[in-house]
């Protein structure tokens, strides 16, 4: 009988023992509540995507997610941290701790760019900053950074690259931008030299013309002169020294000044009887609006 019953009592032991061991497993398994370790195979996957592309002025909502949900909380912390983009200029500061709760598998946070009318004007990236994640508990994850790149905004400037007048008249330069801005942009320009001179060929210029929001062409007049000498035809540049507001990618345009003076035509060869007078025609090609002199001498 005594035997019987230890061979119950040790039956009894195992299965209990049996059941603790499977308990424990189970807890460990659930994280021992929302106490769970930092890092675990019992743990889900943490994971978001590590380069978002916006422009500038907009916002971009970044998702984590986990590979499956749990009966514990995961948390980390994460800040915004400058790499070309600047804070307060590019993109907005944004540091804090965020919580996905047990039993959800998605959580987000939102960072948002600023428009400030700034320009690269080598490419159309105006700049990056990342988002470090640190501290996080429990879930996994395999990657710490984000990227988050700003494209620039601003409207293109565009103008043409020769334009050809006649001595006398005026230049007209159309300044166009690719689309239209909603804030004001500035343009300075400048005239210089080429063949033709200041203020004997063309009227110097420097000066600052505004489109304001929602235009999207300028016209410019620029003098040339008229100086009834007869010359070979001359030029001169239009230069854009700056931009405020606009990525431009040409800043300089040729301008020909052509000679606007006639040409005199007469015969050359005359055959006469000696003693008479020879009589010579000079015409001009054209009318003009002014006097033209001719000096002649003669020559046996």
């Amino acid at each position: 009988m005594n035997t019987v019953l230890k061979v119950a009592l040790t039956k009894n032991s195992l299965i209990q023992a049996a059941l603790l061991t499977l308990l424990l497993l189970v807890i460990s398994a659930c994280g021992g509540g929302n106490d769970a370790p930092e890092s675990s195979n019992f743990n889900p996957e943490l994971s978001f995507d590590s380069h978002y592309q916006v422009t500038e002025g907009e916002s971009v909502t970044v998702t984590f997610n986990l590979s499956y949900s749990t009966s514990h909380t995961v948390s980390f912390d994460y800040s915004t941290i400058e790499n070309t983009a600047l804070e307060g200029e590019n993109f907005q500061i944004k540091k804090g701790s965020l919580t996905i709760a047990a039993g959800v598998t998605t959580a987000s946070i939102i960072l948002n760019t600023i428009d400030n009318a700034s320009v690269n004007a080598s490419d159309n990236i105006l700049s990056d900053f990342s988002v470090n994640i640190t501290n996080v508990t429990g879930a996994n994850a395999t990657k710490n950074s984000i990227t988050v790149g700003i494209n620039d905004n601003e409207p293109e400037l565009s103008f043409d690259t020769k334009y050809t007048v006649t001595e006398g008249s005026d230049v007209a330069i159309t300044l166009s931008l690719s689309e239209a801005a909603s804030h004001r942009v500035g343009v300075n320009y400048v005239t210089s030299d080429g063949s033709g001179v200041a203020d004997i060929d063309y009227k110097a210029s420097n000066d600052v013309v505004y489109f304001e929001p929602g235009e999207i062409s300028i016209t410019l007049s620029l003098d040339t002169l008229l100086n009834l000498t007869t010359q070979e035809d001359v030029d001169y540049y239009f230069n854009i020294t700056e931009v405020t507001g606009a990525r431009v990618a040409l800043t300089k345009s040729l301008i020909v000044v052509s000679d606007n003076e006639p040409e005199i035509n007469f015969q050359n060869s005359f055959y006469i009887a000696e003693g008479s007078t020879a009589k010579i025609e000079l015409t001009l090609e054209k009318s003009v609006s002014h006097s033209v002199r001719i000096n002649t001498r003669e020559k046996c």
